[in-house]
């Protein structure tokens, strides 16, 4: 019973984010706030905040989640930020955020800077 009920907890943390060429397009390059993926993430998880970096921070309802970044999402903001945008855009993509790392409060929030 206890075994099930894990299974289950751990379906329910799995969240798909589909990275639109919206977000792409209204992106911005080397910020993780408002890079695509944080777009993304933020319309998702219709959360106030979130921070994107090897982590994804998701802050809704003054509480904090920490996700480890899928390789999919880390390789897609490399290509976005070192990218000339004029010249080559990256396509939308989509991935699954399943791994939460630890909750925390509003209080140990990431710098901004």
């Amino acid at each position: 019973m206890i075994r099930r009920a894990f299974e289950l907890a751990k379906v329910v943390t799995q969240m798909r984010i589909r990275v639109t060429q919206r977000d792409i397009d209204e992106g911005v390059q080397s910020n993780c706030f408002h890079c695509p993926v944080a777009r993304a993430v933020k319309r998702v998880f219709k959360a106030t905040e979130v921070w994107v970096r090897e982590i994804i921070i998701v802050t809704k309802a003054g509480s904090q989640q920490t996700y480890v970044m899928p390789t999919a999402a880390v390789d897609f903001i490399e290509r976005f930020d070192s990218a000339m945008l004029e010249f080559e855009s990256p396509r939308p993509f989509s991935f699954t955020l399943n791994e939460r790392v630890r909750p925390t409060l509003g209080g140990n929030r990431a710098s901004k800077g």
